[in-house]
């Protein structure tokens, strides 16, 4: 990796990864992990939050020991992140149709189904064509905007909290907590790749590329938690299972006094995180474009935009959120956990393996 390639400050490379994680929790979180561990989800969702975290400090700690990334290390970079990828991108496809179906059934009823995501999908394929610094500069922008809008509206939110109670965890029942951990496996699939791919290129010591990292994790942790405590508060366990959108719902229905100028603030968090949600496309189609890149270093430029409209393949297959929502817990959520484990693990003995002979020759050095 050549010195002019690190461009990536380390404040960009925590917005895109925290991007990248969070952007499709918009959808059908968390009414899977309440329905899957039922007064076990509070454990589960702190454990996949700690998860997350795990993940991402063991790939930090392989890309350390291998950097300058060359040879077989280069192509185990590869084979860390295009399957990931290819899930991510899987899910992606069902999330496109889902945003679709949610934007045309809750917002825009009358408007044709093309119109709403031709911008949208323009977008996601502008994102991932600019440059990574660029790219990093507007998660840097809107990531912050919409943290802070979520935090203000949450606070007014709480006050007509009515299942407080329903938020403290019951009595610990393994097996249901670890079903609740491992239907949320999707979320963290992007942790991997982005970090694999960006870690490279930022230009910092790796003390501050690790605590950049733990920064990030601790915004989606807290991010997480936050969204599962709103939702809770204020529609409870019993409600959410039977809700299409659970986040949506909780957020249309916060409102203010209807002297302020907006009444509806929950409605200008969804559109914001809409943004938020694109940004997360661009930046999966971004790493994707860098994986095809170690292959093929010169990509044609429209290339861009075929693996742009893949996302639209999603508004054809998937006609119902249920088929949309069925897709990724189901069928894909399985695939990324088993991944996660299995890679995770496999790394992260790897790693300790590696350390162990560093140290060993080290010693007979001296």
């Amino acid at each position: 990796m050549t010195p002019e390639s690190r461009t990536l400050s380390p404040w960009h490379y925590a917005t895109l990864l925290i991007s990248a994680t969070i952007g499709n929790i918009l959808f059908v979180w968390p009414g899977h992990v309440v329905s899957a561990a039922g007064e076990n989800a509070a454990t589960s969702v702190l454990v996949i939050v700690a998860g997350v975290g795990g993940i991402g400090l063991v790939h930090h700690a392989w890309v350390h020991q291998h950097t300058p990334l060359a040879g077989s290390a280069r192509v185990a970079v590869m084979a860390i992140a295009a399957p990931g990828l290819l899930i991510v991108g899987a899910i992606d496809v069902a999330l496109t149709a889902l945003l679709n179906q949610m934007l045309h059934t809750l917002f825009y009823a009358d408007t044709p189904e093309w119109a709403l995501m031709v911008p949208f999908l323009g977008i996601v394929m502008w994102g991932a064509v600019i440059s990574l610094d660029g790219l990093g500069r507007l998660t840097q922008l809107w990531v912050p905007l919409g943290g802070a809008l979520l935090a203000g509206v949450s606070s007014v939110a709480l006050v007509n909290a009515s299942h407080g109670q329903a938020l403290w965890p019951g009595h610990l029942v393994v097996i249901p907590a670890i079903h609740g951990v491992a239907i949320m496996a999707y979320l963290a699939a992007p942790v991997a790749p982005t970090v694999v791919l960006l870690t490279p290129h930022i230009n910092a010591p790796d003390r501050t590329i690790r605590q950049s990292f733990m920064a990030a994790a601790a915004v989606i942790g807290v991010t997480l938690v936050a969204i599962y405590a709103l939702v809770i508060l204020l529609v409870g366990p019993d409600a959410i299972p039977h809700l299409r959108w659970p986040l949506v719902y909780t957020l249309e229905t916060i409102t203010l006094d209807s002297t302020f100028f907006v009444s509806r603030v929950g409605l200008a968090v969804i559109f914001l995180w809409t943004a938020v949600v694109a940004l997360a496309f661009s930046v999966h189609l971004r790493l994707s474009l860098q994986v095809v890149q170690q292959v093929r270093p010169s990509l044609p430029r429209w290339s861009p935009i075929i693996l742009g409209l893949v996302y639209a393949i999603g508004i054809g297959v998937f006609r119902t959120p249920t088929a949309s929502s069925h897709w990724i817990v189901d069928r894909m959520d399985p695939l990324a956990c088993g991944f996660l484990v299995l890679e995770t693990i496999g790394l992260g003995f790897w790693v300790v393996v590696h350390a162990a002979g560093h140290r060993r020759h080290r010693g007979m050095k001296s």
